[in-house]
């Protein structure tokens, strides 16, 4: 009684701290039961599961790969462009994003070819030990029909010591697979024995480095290695000996197989460990993160609780305060009457249980299970109500953070083709100005080359009549020397008296006219 009355108020305990505002949310409810394995990670179902696989066949896969699970997730364009630098054009980041889908489909498709193979080996192993021994009787006499060398007695074939019984039943416990492996190498044996009887022998064994040298009379050697005889176990009926050498190369083989495993497994832990780390440090964040968002709930409350404050003490006057204590009186005097009413309610009730108790205690004992069981189912369908609608108001809280994702994605889309487009047009319009400064750099081209041709031409002119009036002056150079110089003084003299001659006529001419009028009047 005492135990269950505690776990009563542990219970309601715990739904009064998942009531208050500073409790720790409550994580959304869970399908633990979910087998996440390769093939059916990425489904609906699987998204509320925190971890990526739960299938240890899966996660051994993986770690043989050698792939973490989170890499197998898909991620959107979205997603992926978060991860790169926000500078590089969305071609590229496209690019990046169709390799990266190859790489995981890729890795994916090698987790599960590497799954698979696990199962068969497993399933392989199940039926090996699932056999009966009838049914191994049965398929040993099969293989002893079927290889007439391996029917015959081993006492003739081989002249061998036998191994005990006890070793003979531990390696008759093993898979079908070792038992075709154990028939070849007893028809390899029988055959070389039967030469070895004929007088026969091997090519191979004629080599003096041969173990089996004609010098040599242990011819096979008992394995007596505990790691070898585990390993050989395997293969049901092996009663073989092998000879020295090959004995140690087995043993560096195993040991060898041995250290890899080791690796495997020592990676495996440092994976794991990793893992933990990684989901500690995102628990760190999430409780940083509540943190956070309790501190800025906690403030508004107490912001909305100073307004409040604010708005009682501008209605502090007095017709306020007595209609406020009227109404407070009422309430009171209400409360009072409830109170009284279930106190003595609950006083009837005790009185009825301890007069029923003294009568039955088992159905009182029973009373109060089913009471208490009521009050538990209550109780988590409360807890469970608010843990759904916590659930639905961060659902709420991821859409809208994904439809404001998508809008900043359209936004950055538009402004990068918006930039090509004008990147395109500074092209075109420096291409354009290119192609008008080639125009006008051409036509000052030709109109230089045409200046130059009017200063050759007008040059080549005025040379051609500088050298017209040097000839002109030698020609005259040339006749002056030509003539003499008295005929050239005699007709320059003859020339001034006709002047002078022609000169004086007129003269005389003049004073004729001048003497005729006098006379007349005379």
């Amino acid at each position: 009684m005492s135990e269950g009355a505690n776990a009563c108020v542990e219970q309601s305990e715990g739904a009064i701290q998942i009531t208050s505002p500073l409790a720790n949310p409550p994580i959304p409810p869970q399908d633990l039961s979910l087998n996440l394995d390769l093939y059916n990670y990425d489904t609906a179902d699987a998204q509320a599961c925190p971890y990526v696989l739960t299938s240890p066949r899966s996660l051994e896969a993986c770690s043989r790969v050698g792939v973490k699970p989170v890499d197998l997730l898909h991620k959107t364009l979205a997603e992926f462009s978060d991860d790169i630098e926000p500078d590089k054009p969305l071609e590229e980041i496209v690019k990046l994003y169709d390799e990266y889908e190859q790489q995981r489909i890729i890795l994916l498709q090698k987790c599960q070819a590497e799954r698979e193979f696990l199962i068969w080996r497993s399933t392989s192993k199940r039926r090996s030990h699932s056999l009966s021994p009838c049914r191994r009787s049965r398929l040993q006499k099969q293989q002893k029909s079927k290889d007439p060398l391996s029917s015959k007695p081993t006492s003739q074939s081989l002249r061998l010591p036998t191994r005990r019984k006890s070793h003979d039943d531990i390696l008759s416990a093993s898979d079908g697979q070792g038992s075709q492996h154990s028939s070849r190498l007893q028809r390899s044996r029988s055959s070389s024995v039967k030469n070895l009887h004929r007088g026969g022998r091997p090519t191979s064994w004629s080599t003096p480095a041969s173990p089996y040298y004609q010098g040599s009379r242990n011819l096979f050697v008992r394995i007596t290695s505990p790691v070898v005889c585990a390993k050989l176990q395997t293969f049901p009926k092996a009663k073989m000996r092998l000879p020295p050498k090959d004995m140690k190369i087995l043993e560096v083989i195993l040991q060898k197989y041995e250290k890899m495993e080791e690796e495997e497994e020592r990676k495996a832990r440092a994976q794991r460990r990793w893992d933990r780390e990684k989901e500690l440090r995102e628990k760190k964040k999430e409780e940083a993160e509540m943190e956070r968002w309790k501190n800025f709930a906690l403030k508004q409350k107490r912001s909305s609780s100073e307004e409040h404050l604010k708005s009682l003490s501008d209605k502090s006057t007095p017709t306020h305060f007595c209609s406020r204590y009227s109404a407070v009186e009422k309430e009171n005097s209400e409360r009072s009457s409830v109170f009284q009413k279930r106190h003595s309610f609950k006083v009837a009730r005790n009185q009825t249980k301890s007069f029923d108790e003294q009568k039955n205690p088992k159905q009182s004992y029973s009373s109060e299970r089913l009471s208490r069981y009521e009050a538990e189912q209550k109780l988590k369908a409360i807890q469970i109500k608010q843990d759904s609608e916590e659930f639905k108001e961060k659902l709420k809280q991821v859409k809208m953070n994904q439809q404001e994702l998508d809008k900043a994605m359209e936004s950055w889309q538009q402004q990068v083709l918006k930039k090509k487009d004008h990147k395109k047009n500074m092209q075109k319009i420096e291409a354009e100005d290119y192609a008008k400064l080639q125009e006008m750099m051409a036509k000052l081209r030709s109109k230089d080359e045409r200046c130059k041709a009017f200063k050759d031409e007008k040059n080549s002119s005025m040379e051609q009549s500088r050298q017209l009036a040097l000839a002109a002056s030698d020609l005259r150079d040339l006749i002056r020397q030509r003539l003499d110089k008295d005929s050239f003084v005699r007709r320059s003299q003859q020339a001034a008296l006709e002047s002078r001659l022609l000169n004086i006529e007129p003269r005389i001419s003049r004073s004729g006219k001048k003497d005729s009028p006098a006379k007349e009047k005379d």
